[in-house]
């Protein structure tokens, strides 16, 4: 991978880990804004329901950005670390 003009190399398992993180947060995005758009054309009580599933969609979105960023951030520690002066980068 390159970033900033740097190339370093990421373990398979940790892009997959990525991977499924971002592909978590795109697909409960989605389902979060189609469920409130089927929510309005619904009675109150079908509307609970899937405003509950919603929010449950959503927080499951928030969870996979959370660990992303804290990922990233592990992630960009361990760049800083290598590109210190004295530690071989």
């Amino acid at each position: 991978m390159t970033a900033h003009g740097r190339t370093f190399q990421v373990e398979e398992s940790k892009l997959i880990e990525f991977q499924e993180l971002c592909h978590e947060m795109s697909n409960s995005s989605g389902l979060v804004m189609n469920h409130l758009l089927i929510a309005l054309r619904l009675n109150a009580e079908e509307q609970r329901e899937l405003l509950e599933t919603a929010l449950d969609l959503s927080i499951r979105g928030a969870t996979a950005l959370m660990k992303l960023m804290w990922k990233l951030a592990r992630l960009e520690e361990s760049l800083a670390k290598d590109n210190r002066p004295g530690t071989g980068g």
